[in-house]
């Protein structure tokens, strides 16, 4: 509230309390004033004796002279304004209000809102009922105009059409002011520019129409210009996030996404967007490759019934760590453990080392590579080169041990390592 508005109404409230102190003290000579009074003075009097006073101090507050006091303090129009705030009446009222042009009714709350400092302070003084009723559409006026002040401007060159779109979507109920107040600017952008766009995204068959709009919050009236300018640099924006998804893609057609899941995609922030078109084209390589597959050899129809495994439950052990950190020490440790085990390596040195070590420990262990076998008679552990274990495949073990697993990731003998690792039982 501007300074000189404090002011003002401190004026204002000084004055009717005055008057008010004045009157009682000619009509009431034993009546004695408070000495302090808070900024609702007339409170203070509120069921003082006689009742007239508290009557009284309620229509000085508001505005009204002496005489008209005088008329109303016993035979008030019950359905006047003043007759419905000495009966103490809790209904709503209502007023018609000129927004800058523009008659709008609206739902005032509670006739005793009346009574609070921003409305009363804000009436005119009144020396009649009608009077009265007249300032209280004026002040209503102004607290809505004043409230609403950043539609003034617009108005002014809008047209009545525009006007009233706009003042339909200010609520009915004057407490909701405040919350038109606060979307005002971006309802008057609304109205009177077109904020809703497409931007078109083409290259080569691939298409995408994003529907857009201007958002909110600009904070002030936008012209025709801004506007045209906002519109261009997002679809500046658009496009270049356009281009990049269309390099990422590489030669992986997006039309595969479908328009829908596409435009998901697209609307990504884009370290994801990039991650799941990096993953879409590398997902469509491998089908296209096991298409060729399906293509040259009928029995990858049947993929996935090779390997009982996908139907039995298993536990997975990594060990992970540095050179000569034991892992294979404890790998070993798990095989001689248990009744049937198998190690399997990418080097017939590794399986042999290994298979010696194992029978150190009085554990009968046979040594399948692609160069020799030495079989144990009743040995039911085995170390072996990974290709060797397609012959293991459908024999039950307690313990698989892969070793330098990580191998199954060349292009070259990773099929060696993914075997055992999908069928192993």
């Amino acid at each position: 509230m501007r300074k000189a508005e404090v002011k003002h109404r401190n004026t204002v409230k000084l004055e009717r309390l005055q008057r008010f102190l004045t009157w009682t003290a000619e009509r009431h000579p034993e009546f004695a004033p408070k000495k302090n009074h808070q900024e609702k003075w007339f409170s203070t009097y509120l069921g003082h004796q006689p009742p007239e006073i508290g009557r009284a101090a309620r229509l000085f507050w508001l505005g009204l002279d002496e005489p008209t006091v005088e008329a109303n303090l016993g035979n008030a129009d019950p359905a006047s304004l003043i007759g419905r705030l000495l009966n103490r009446d809790l209904n709503d009222f209502s007023c018609t209000v000129d927004i800058f042009s523009v008659e709008k009714s609206l739902d005032c709350g509670p006739v005793q809102n009346l009574l609070e400092p921003e409305f009363a302070l804000r009436i005119a003084d009144s020396g009649s009922i009608e009077e009265f009723e007249r300032n209280v559409d004026r002040a209503v006026e102004a607290l809505v105009r004043d409230r609403l002040q950043v539609l003034e401007n617009p108005f002014a060159s809008m047209t009545d059409e525009q006007k009233a779109r706009c003042l339909d979507r200010l609520p009915t109920k004057l407490s909701r002011l405040d919350d038109f107040a606060a979307r005002a600017v971006d309802i008057l952008n609304e109205v009177i520019h077109e904020l809703r766009y497409v931007v078109e995204l083409r290259h080569g068959e691939v298409a995408l129409d994003m529907q857009r709009r201007i958002p909110g919050g600009q904070g002030h009236v936008l012209n025709e210009r801004e506007v045209a300018e906002l519109k261009e640099q997002d679809r500046q924006t658009l496009n270049a996030k356009f281009e990049m998804m269309i390099e990422e893609a590489q030669d992986f057609d997006l039309q595969l996404l479908g328009e829908k899941r596409l435009t998901e995609v697209f609307m990504m922030e884009p370290k994801k967007l990039r991650r799941t078109i990096r993953f879409a084209r590398e997902d469509h390589r491998e089908k296209m490759a096991f298409a060729v597959l399906l293509e040259n050899n009928a029995r990858f129809v049947h993929y996935h019934k090779l390997y009982a495994a996908r139907r039995i439950t298993r536990t997975w052990t990594a060990l992970l760590g540095p050179t000569n950190s034991g892992k294979t020490h404890q790998a070993i440790e798990a095989m001689t453990g248990v009744e049937h085990a198998i190690y399997l390596s990418p080097l017939r040195l590794m399986a042999l080392e290994n298979q010696e070590r194992i029978e150190s420990m009085g554990v009968p262990c046979s040594l399948v590579t692609g160069e020799e076998e030495v079989i144990r008679e009743g040995a039911t552990h085995f170390c072996c080169t990974v290709e060797e274990y397609a012959r293991f495949r459908h024999q039950p073990l307690d313990v698989v041990v892969i070793d330098e697993v990580q191998m199954m990731a060349d292009s070259q003998r990773g099929c060696a390592w993914v075997d055992p690792l999908v069928s192993a039982y």
